[in-house]
């Protein structure tokens, strides 16, 4: 009796060290990525093998995979390896864990999933200005990347850039870029693009989606501050048909457009009128041509920028007849003063002018056409006077800056020039 029980003892010890070592390890969630909208997809069930046998010996232990845990159980409806699930987008199977010297095994559950690939936006295209014609350019990719996953929500994400669409489909060859590096084009040509593919793959899912953009730059053979590609007024793709002053030089290779004796990158930076330009377009004299095109008249005084060169130093820059450090070619007052005695002496009070201005005549003016100009040449408001020989104008809704007061007397203009607390 005592050697039954012995027996029997051990027995179920040998039997509980069996069962033991039957330790199967659950394995993460499977994914699959979708390919055609339905959230059926085939997964290879082996590719969870590793995972599930973990630290057991690979040649004492096998993976059979199961419809529900009760065929797992009974070792039964056994999932062939390519296995396409039944239910869209989410599954859970059970994997059986199988030790070949004991028979023993362990059930452990298995997530099948099925993912969309991210929703990445399409960004737009790069182009940089080689402005100093050395044929080298740099592009940060990296800042088009707001931009690709505006609308995601999951993630993390691994963004790579590559320079075929093959390789970014199979993640390969990827441009070798740091967090903070750029990318150097030394090879393109004016006009020239070159396509850049952006592969973002999300995670867990390790689903991916490509999109691309194109860089290209564009030079500035002139130095004028505007690319071959601005200076092509008619944006007919030829840059040689361009020529605004008619002197046998196209635009893009000429850095005084308007042959007026102020070179474009002046007039473009707005230093001609001694304030830098807030709105990207200069008309000093409000007819809608930028300075660096207008070839008559950029004040409107009715002199020629180039004949308001007094010196004859062959630039107007330097021409400030009345030492208030505007160019007598941006300021119709002084050439139009030496004219127009009322005009000369009309007073504007109080500068700087925080709400309303006061406008003095030297008699009464039976009319007169009173503007207040943006500094880029916008009209912002007219007023007539007529009768007067004082006027008020409120100037309370103005911004703080510098502005123009523009008269028309007699067909002639005058400005004089403000400035708003």
């Amino acid at each position: 009796m005592k050697n039954y029980i012995l027996v029997l003892l051990l027995s179920l010890f040998s039997s509980f060290v069996a069962t033991a070592q039957c330790e199967a390890t659950e394995p993460s969630d499977f994914y699959a990525c979708e390919s055609d909208g339905d959230g059926i997809e085939i997964f290879d069930l082996t590719q969870k093998d590793a995972a599930i046998i973990g630290d057991n010996p690979i040649d004492d232990f096998f993976v059979s995979y199961h419809l529900n845990d009760f065929s797992a159980e009974d070792n039964t409806q056994i999932l062939p390896s390519l296995y396409e699930i039944q239910n869209p987008f989410f599954q859970i199977i059970f994997a059986r864990l199988n030790q070949i010297s004991t028979g023993c095994f362990n059930i452990v559950p298995l997530k099948l999933k099925v993912e969309e690939p991210p929703l990445i936006n399409i960004p737009n295209n790069m182009f940089s200005e080689d402005t100093d014609n050395d044929g080298i350019v740099f592009f940060d990719l990296h800042a088009v990347e707001t931009e690709v996953l505006a609308y995601l929500t999951g993630g993390p994400y691994l963004i790579h850039y590559h320079l075929t669409e093959d390789d970014a489909e199979n993640g390969e060859n990827h441009i070798p870029l740091e967090f903070n590096d750029n990318y150097e084009i030394n090879t393109m040509e004016d006009g020239d693009c070159q396509i850049i593919y952006v592969r973002v793959v999300e995670f867990p899912s390790m689903c991916h989606s490509v999109t691309s953009f194109k860089i290209g730059i564009f030079i500035d053979p002139d130095f004028d501050g505007l690319t071959s590609q601005l200076e092509d007024l008619n944006e007919n793709g030829n840059y040689d048909d361009d020529d605004t002053d008619d002197d046998g030089i196209p635009n893009y290779l000429d850095n005084d457009d308007d042959n007026d004796l102020v070179e474009t990158s002046i007039e473009r930076m707005g230093d001609g009128y001694g304030f830098p330009m807030t709105t990207g377009f200069v008309d000093t004299d409000g007819d809608l041509i930028e300075n660096y095109l207008d070839d008559d008249d950029d004040d409107g005084d009715g002199v020629l920028t180039k004949d308001e060169d007094y010196n004859n130093n062959g630039s107007p820059l330097d021409d400030d007849t009345n030492n208030n450090t505007i160019p007598d070619f941006v300021e119709a007052e002084v050439a139009l003063s030496i004219n127009d005695a009322v005009l000369d002496t009309i007073k504007l009070f109080p500068s700087p002018v925080s709400s309303d201005i006061t406008l003095q005549f030297p008699e009464v003016i039976a009319y007169l056409n009173v503007s207040i100009v943006s500094i880029d040449g916008k009209v912002l408001t007219s007023n007539i006077v007529e009768n007067k020989k004082q006027t008020t104008i409120d100037l309370e809704y103005l911004n703080a800056g510098v502005y123009f007061v523009s008269f028309t007397y007699n067909n002639r203009s005058f400005v004089k020039k403000i400035i708003k607390e």
